[in-house]
């Protein structure tokens, strides 16, 4: 039944058509890579594109131990990607300095990055619903997890607190970034374990 689950092959179709639109938002924005909030919005889509490409191969193994390695992948992606976010906010709006609470932050990414091939970050796989394998957690997924929501609650709450100072072409920017935002990491935080 898990084999031919349509929700799977329609979770499958999702993670490439993310991949391949993150990886087209590159090309299309290859011209102004000189500009460093053009270059960090496409270190956002290529960390994206391997978060999708990494869970999409994941989806498609029937293999425990490739499916193991796919998902530890695609978390290299996503463990840096509340700080390409962070920097890309702080870019928009033109922050040069970051807190303390910050760089602390950043720095427990770094570690977090280092143990995502630890079973401390994901132990192992197992079925789950419609995959064969799905992450079982190891209790440095749930500092993941923490560290990715504080960081972008802060950059969030940035971004909201500079809407109504901003020039109106900014303040539109701003928004179009929270909506987008929004969109895509409500989206992404439904493939937490």
């Amino acid at each position: 039944v898990i084999g031919h689950s349509p929700l799977r092959l329609l979770y499958i179709v999702s993670m490439f058509v993310t991949t391949i639109s993150c990886l087209g938002t590159i090309l299309l924005i290859w011209s102004q890579l000189s500009r460093r909030i053009c270059k960090l919005f496409a270190v956002i889509a290529l960390l994206v594109s391997a978060w999708s490409l990494f869970r999409g191969l994941s989806a498609c193994t029937q293999r425990a131990d490739l499916s193991l390695l796919f998902i530890r992948l695609s978390y290299m992606g996503s463990v840096l990607l509340p700080m390409a976010f962070s920097e890309f906010a702080h870019e928009l709006l033109d922050i040069r300095r970051r807190n303390m609470f910050e760089k602390s932050l950043y720095a427990v990414s770094f570690i977090i990055l280092a143990g995502t091939f630890s079973e401390q970050f994901v132990r192992t796989v197992a079925a789950k619903n419609v995959f064969f394998f799905y992450d079982v957690a190891g209790p440095l997924l749930s500092v993941y997890s923490v560290s990715f929501t504080l960081l972008l609650i802060i950059a969030h709450y940035q971004l909201l607190s500079r809407i109504a100072s901003s020039q109106p072409s900014k303040s539109l920017q701003i928004r179009y970034v929270l909506l987008s935002s929004l969109v895509g990491f409500g989206g992404s935080t439904t493939t937490f374990p």
